[in-house]
């Protein structure tokens, strides 16, 4: 299970320093889930910042959760096994990100 407050940074820690940290209070293989995890949501701001820039669409939380959760998806079907495992601990055992 991931204690989210352990991990929450500062305002004067840069990302990087932040997910450095954070990944070292998890154990080898829950880090590498947790890896994927911070990618998969840097990707999903990434896409949803083009979109919003570029196509002017209106930001919408629950359409970037919902693009996370099918991003996820296919990332596991993928192989992302670390990810696959982190997800189906924090949920016992529904695949469900959020």
């Amino acid at each position: 299970m991931l204690h989210l407050a352990a991990i929450l940074a500062p305002a004067t820690v840069g990302f990087f320093d932040w997910w450095q940290q954070a990944r070292n209070t998890f154990s080898k293989v829950v880090g590498r889930g947790f890896n994927s995890l911070v990618m998969l949501g840097a990707w999903i701001l990434w896409k949803e910042r083009n979109n919003i820039l570029f196509n002017g669409v209106p930001p919408r939380l629950d359409r970037a959760l919902l693009l996370a959760q099918e991003e996820a998806d296919h990332w596991m079907l993928a192989g992302a096994k670390t990810l696959r495992g982190l997800v189906a601990a924090s949920h016992g055992g529904e695949q469900q990100l959020l």
